[in-house]
């Protein structure tokens, strides 16, 4: 197997911080002279003779010089009534082939448990904040549940949202793989996004202000190209379609990580959320007592409340990766698409694992079975393209 210089030198490192016998670190550290003087060396070169591709990214089957740019192709838009939600609307004919949309997860999580199965290697080969396949992961610090393929990928994802969720991996995980998500969704977002996002919820009345806000909030604009939480934050959800049990089930599980959150950060309702830097979790002239009295101001109710929605959401907007075997009988494994579940099947045989699920704010249009799209997942991204010469209207309530 061999690593790259830059994962040696970190393989180095934690060899000697490790306990690594002293008589054999003389080895080590000959070890990374080498590799030393081979990154300065192979760093000289790329300078002298860059590639032309070297920014496009491997492995991901594009032809030569395509590249995606985040949000809708220009001859597209979304669309929003209280009917049908969220829809996609073609402006302009769109020819078979083009790209429809583009867009990456707000947050994702991998499914644990394969090594257990089956030796394919889901649970160890995989990152668990890009999803990147690699032979060499770096796990968590302070617990064994997760690991990335970088320091990068480790220090955004603890920023995000495993420094809270860190302790509690074991009591997590068992909830289930859509409450880890919501969870990671609403943390990822911080009490900031959750307030403002609140402050645009629609109203009853119709045509109010609020649900002006949220139907502005529906329309493909810039938001929808970048890391917006306000796309998430109104996706339906159909609460009055899901069964009173399951709603009672829902909230239970997402009060007891609330509960648990507070109790092992030692914050109680306060400091359960990320907050912008520098601002601090409550001003010099609140009391605690006013502070606990709020209600619906308090951080515990904003994270649980915020949590069910987004575990409400995601029984009918999560998608799945999925990732498919060679098993060697190609001749008799016949796998398709299936149009109303989120993952792909095959017929004959496991052929394919389900390898994370995720939350997207574009790609939750639902098209009614209509057979103008087609919907390639990529390496934490999905793409969308037309496969018949127009789209005339495609829209969906479950978006």
């Amino acid at each position: 197997m061999e690593l790259s210089l830059v994962e040696s030198l970190r393989d180095i490192d934690v060899a000697l911080k490790s306990g690594y016998p002293s008589h054999l670190s003389h080895k080590l550290q000959d070890r990374r002279a080498l590799c030393v003087r081979r990154t300065a060396t192979d760093q000289e070169a790329k300078a002298d003779h860059p590639s032309p591709n070297h920014n496009a990214p491997a492995g991901d089957g594009r032809q030569a010089g395509e590249r995606f740019s985040l949000g809708i192709c220009p001859q597209a838009a979304v669309g929003f009534t209280v009917e049908t939600g969220r829809h996609l609307v073609a402006r302009e004919g769109i020819a078979a082939g083009d790209v429809v949309l583009f867009d990456r997860p707000y947050s994702l999580v991998l499914i644990p448990g394969a090594d257990e199965e089956q030796t394919f290697g889901r649970e160890h080969g995989f990152c668990h904040r890009c999803l990147a396949k690699t032979l060499h992961l770096i796990p968590c610090e302070c617990c064994s549940y997760s690991r990335y393929c970088s320091e990068a990928c480790q220090k955004e994802a603890w920023s995000e949202h495993h420094s809270r969720e860190c302790h509690l991996s074991g009591d997590l995980v068992p909830m289930g793989v859509l409450t880890q998500l919501a969870v990671r969704v609403t943390l990822k977002a911080g009490i900031k996004n959750i307030q403002m996002a609140r402050q645009q919820e629609p109203c009853s009345g119709g045509e109010c202000a609020g649900a002006s806000n949220y139907r502005r909030a529906n329309v493909a604009g810039p938001s929808h190209a970048d890391d917006s939480y306000l796309s998430v934050y109104h996706l339906m959800h159909h609460s009055s379609q899901h069964s009173v049990g399951l709603r009672f089930l829902a909230a239970v599980t997402v009060a007891t990580f609330c509960l648990k959150l507070g109790a092992a950060t030692g914050t109680g309702s306060r400091g359960l959320l990320p907050r912008p830097p520098g601002e601090t979790g409550q001003s010099g002239e609140r009391s605690e007592e006013r502070q606990q009295g709020e209600g619906e101001d308090s951080e515990q109710w904003l994270m649980g409340s915020a949590a069910l929605r987004h575990l409400l959401q995601l029984r009918c907007n999560a998608q799945a990766i999925t990732l498919l075997q060679d098993t060697g009988d190609w001749g008799n494994a016949s796998v398709h698409l299936e149009r109303s579940a989120t993952a792909i099947s095959s017929q004959f045989g496991a052929d394919s694992i389900e390898l994370a699920r995720q939350l997207f704010k574009l790609t939750q249009l639902h098209f009614n079975g209509v057979r103008e799209v087609l919907r390639q997942k990529e390496t934490g991204a999905a793409v969308v393209r037309a496969l018949e010469l127009t789209i005339i209207n495609t829209t969906g309530s479950g978006a």
